[in-house]
């Protein structure tokens, strides 16, 4: 899959993970990507790797009061990373 650069910049972010070593949810990768984009371009932008076979969602989790999507990479997300 060829990604644009955006789309590795989501990747980066979600390979990062958090401080704290934990999958990160969708308003933590709103505030770490070095770009400013609404909440819905970025649902695109996951929808997209995710049907790409880069991301899956993990179980929701407890986080700030409510129960969150958290996003990890796939092993194919993490290779093309990694060789990209």
């Amino acid at each position: 899959m060829n990604m644009t650069e955006k789309q590795m910049q989501i990747m980066r972010v979600v390979l990062r993970g958090n401080e704290d070593g934990s999958f990160c949810d969708m308003d933590e990768l709103l505030k770490r990507l070095p770009y400013k984009v609404s909440k819905m371009a970025l649902q695109f932008s996951i929808r997209a790797l995710i049907k790409n076979g880069l991301l899956i969602k993990q179980e929701r989790e407890l986080r700030r009061g409510r129960r969150r999507v958290v996003f990890s990479a796939t092993e194919l997300g993490f290779q093309l990373m990694r060789h990209g």
